[in-house]
């Protein structure tokens, strides 16, 4: 059986402000094109989980790797650069940007052309600009987007607007995806898009992080973890964990199971 390379290991990630800890003493890690689930009631730390692995927050206690690369505290471009992207709860764009301008504008992390490069248009500078066109325009057709590449982002449906988001997270090539409520607001056809989609991710080999209330995301999962208060409960298959007694307490308080 073929040995699965650890792409992100946490361990005993706490993050406190002032008397109150948003995240305690969490272990969790992911493997290289698996997808994951961070499950919890509003509330539970789950986007704090996000904000401390891209380096938008420091931990207070705790390590997090990324292939091997500690980079608990570093600064958010630095983990960008080595290959978490991530998508956040509202869809940020540019909205008077089309949407091939938006995930080209996306592709920050490529070498830069100099700046005579781009007075005089150069070999080298139209080369580089070719190079991202191609990318954006493939990526687009990933997220299924590219007939509506002339579109301003403003004028998108809400659906495809966090789609849109999803595409702009890829620019950046990540070896892992987290995605924060990535089908919030959608239609029951957009969530089938977006379905499709992140498997499509997937099988690129990029592994996810998803953090979602739509449970429908849950069946996608190798694994779920779940968190309250901040701490593990539990872990395992979304079948597992939905029975779990303190999963089932944690988001309904009696003996009720959700489907």
């Amino acid at each position: 059986m073929e040995r699965l390379f650890t792409v992100l290991k946490i361990s005993g990630l706490t993050k406190n402000f002032g008397g109150l800890a948003a995240v305690e003493n969490l272990s969790m890690h992911v493997q290289e094109g698996e997808i994951v689930g961070l499950m919890g009631p509003n509330g539970a730390g789950k986007t704090t989980v996000f904000n401390l692995i891209t380096g938008f927050i420091k931990p207070s206690e705790g390590n997090i790797q990324f292939q091997d690369r500690e980079i608990s505290g570093k600064k958010p471009h630095l983990i960008a650069s080595w290959g978490i992207g991530r998508t956040f709860q509202f869809a940020y764009l540019f909205p008077d940007f089309t949407v091939l301008e938006n995930v080209m504008a996306s592709f920050y992390l490529y070498p830069k052309c100099g700046f005579w490069e781009g007075v005089f248009k150069s070999k080298s500078y139209q080369k580089k600009e070719a190079i991202i066109l191609e990318q954006a325009i493939d990526i687009l057709q990933l997220v299924g987007l590219d007939k509506e590449k002339d579109t301003l982002g403003k004028n998108l449906p809400h659906g495809l607007q966090k789609l849109l988001t999803m595409a702009r997270a890829m620019a950046i090539r990540p070896k892992i995806l987290l995605l924060d409520e990535p089908v919030g607001g959608m239609y029951f056809d957009e969530v089938n898009l977006a379905i499709s989609v992140i498997e499509r991710i997937r099988q690129q080999g990029t592994a996810l992080v998803l953090v979602e209330h739509n449970m429908r995301l849950m069946h996608l999962c190798d694994r779920v973890v779940v968190i309250h208060f901040g701490k593990k409960i539990a872990e395992g298959s979304y079948e597992e964990v939905k029975n779990h007694k303190d999963v089932v307490r944690a988001y309904f308080g009696h003996a009720t199971t959700p489907h």
